[in-house]
């Protein structure tokens, strides 16, 4: 397995948990860790996307369709197209 998503009962090492977490709370809380984290709306899937990289290299994703967050994954979550 390269992926793991989880819709609920998982929190971050940095306490942002599903359900419950919001974008804002994932971005504010992974970047006072000393990650790096954006967010991106994609009108495909009508939802934002945020990454969080540690080292140059993606080691969470999650997916929004409001400010709740949906999906949790690492290190990314997986879409089909």
């Amino acid at each position: 397995m390269r992926v793991f998503a989880f819709s609920a009962g998982v929190r971050t090492t940095f306490g942002v948990a599903i359900p419950g977490g919001t974008v804002g709370d994932l971005l504010k809380r992974a970047r006072a860790a000393g990650l790096s984290a954006t967010s991106v709306y994609d009108e495909t899937f009508a939802g934002r996307f945020v990454t969080v990289n540690r080292g140059g290299k993606q080691v969470l994703g999650a997916f929004a369709n409001s400010s709740a967050i949906a999906t949790l994954a690492v290190p990314y979550v997986p879409v089909c197209e």
